[in-house]
């Protein structure tokens, strides 16, 4: 099973990319990144820049399914002053474009909704279920918001994190199974 991860942001796209057999896990991604631009380049150009990176890691990756999280308005204070400075807008642009180089390679894309993979989970809850899900590998890193929740993505896919209530904790020692290459 090869499959892609994507978690759209404005300041970064995190993209994980995940290759295993079918069943048992959770399985770590083999790969993820954030694809990002300098906050001082209008936003056409960063948003051109980050396409043409994603679409780079789409042909590198070669995945057989994308998944990439749906772009939703939350309807709190930091939802209204997000929507209100136009990032909304831009997410959901930037997310269409990602899904248009996708259909170019004529890759299959399924979006997810946030609330059906994370619940309403605060990032860091998150971010700690995936560090003990997938062990000593994952403990230590530092990694950007939306690289964690690309991850959390592909968790999800594999059956755990499941509505943001559900983990399977695997082994004692809280992480995966060791793998072979």
């Amino acid at each position: 099973m090869r499959y892609m991860t994507v978690d759209p942001g404005v300041g970064g796209t995190g993209v994980a990319f995940f290759s295993h057999p079918a069943g048992a896990g959770p399985h770590a991604p083999k790969r993820h990144v954030t694809i990002t631009y300098p906050r001082s380049y209008p936003w056409q150009i960063r948003a051109e820049c980050m396409q043409e990176e994603f679409l780079k890691c789409c042909k590198v990756f070669e995945p057989d399914l994308v998944f990439i999280e749906e772009p939703l308005f939350i309807s709190t204070a930091g939802g209204r002053a997000v929507a209100g400075r136009g990032d909304l807008v831009k997410l959901t642009l930037l997310a269409g474009s990602y899904w248009g180089a996708i259909n170019s390679l004529r890759m299959e894309t399924t979006f997810v909704p946030v609330r059906d993979w994370k619940g309403q989970l605060p990032k860091k809850v998150v971010e700690e279920r995936i560090r003990l899900l997938l062990g000593k590998k994952f403990r230590d890193l530092t990694l950007l918001d939306h690289e964690w929740d690309a991850i959390g993505i592909g968790l999800w896919v594999q059956g755990f994190l499941r509505d943001g209530r559900e983990v399977n904790f695997g082994t004692e020692s809280g992480g995966q199974k060791e793998e072979e290459e």
